[in-house]
């Protein structure tokens, strides 16, 4: 019987290849201390930050957990640890992207999408516009 992480014949069929679990959580530990980018999100760098962050996701090949084409199995299957695995990483290097002011915000997000798309909501220029037209308003009532 092969371990995971190796191709193993049985039967004349090839088992489909899986990562070993350990070597998953060691990656993420190591991604989760190490800056991804320069850019930490604060309130006035959501372009610069997100398109840097996009960049660094794409090459790791996880950018399907940010635009929601990955989804979490069900419990039962398989890759269910993997998945969740994968996605902890992603948020990980989200978080840690962040200021400790703005992070403090994501934390208790349950996928990366949802940190991702949150972020967007909060800091996109398009708000940031329509916030200072809504204190423009608040200043002409004064």
């Amino acid at each position: 019987m092969a371990k995971y992480g190796m191709p193993a014949k049985k039967m004349g069929q090839y088992r489909r290849y899986r990562p070993d679990l350990k070597i998953l959580l060691l990656l993420l530990k190591l991604a989760a201390a190490k800056p991804i980018t320069g850019h930490k999100l604060n309130s006035q760098n959501y372009i610069e930050w997100s398109q840097s962050i996009l960049m660094f996701i794409c090459r790791k090949g996880k950018d399907d957990y940010l635009i929601g084409l990955t989804t979490a199995p069900s419990t039962t299957d398989l890759n269910y640890k993997i998945s969740k695995v994968e996605n902890s990483m992603v948020m990980s290097w989200l978080i840690n992207s962040m200021t400790n002011e703005t992070g403090v915000d994501f934390m208790y997000y349950e996928t990366a999408k949802e940190i991702w798309d949150a972020a967007k909501q909060s800091y996109n220029n398009e708000n940031a516009s329509q916030l200072f037209e809504v204190k423009g308003m608040i200043h002409d009532l004064q």
